[in-house]
């Protein structure tokens, strides 16, 4: 694979992803989130076979925060379904 053509894979899932996470489906934002994240690290490794130190650090970042982000929505998300589930009962 040519290294240019992944900083275009890269480009696409990151506007696909933006695209899907404006969603308000649960499952279109996940794979919003997840195309976002795979466009993350398309991007660190474009960043890394072109020695472009910024942007990999900035990618690394951001796919930090992601997880970050994901790991807390997880927790409010799994909150809210036992707070439903008590509300039920």
């Amino acid at each position: 694979m040519q290294w240019g053509l992944i900083g275009y894979v890269a480009c696409l899932f990151s506007l696909l992803g933006a695209a899907l996470t404006t969603s308000y489906s649960r499952r279109k934002m996940f794979w919003g989130w997840l195309l976002f994240f795979v466009g993350n690290v398309c991007w660190i490794v474009y960043g890394v076979t072109m020695v472009a130190v910024p942007l990999v650090f900035y990618n690394i970042c951001r796919a930090l925060l992601s997880l970050r982000g994901a790991k807390n929505n997880t927790r409010k998300r799994k909150k809210e379904i036992r707070e439903q589930r008590k509300q039920n009962q």
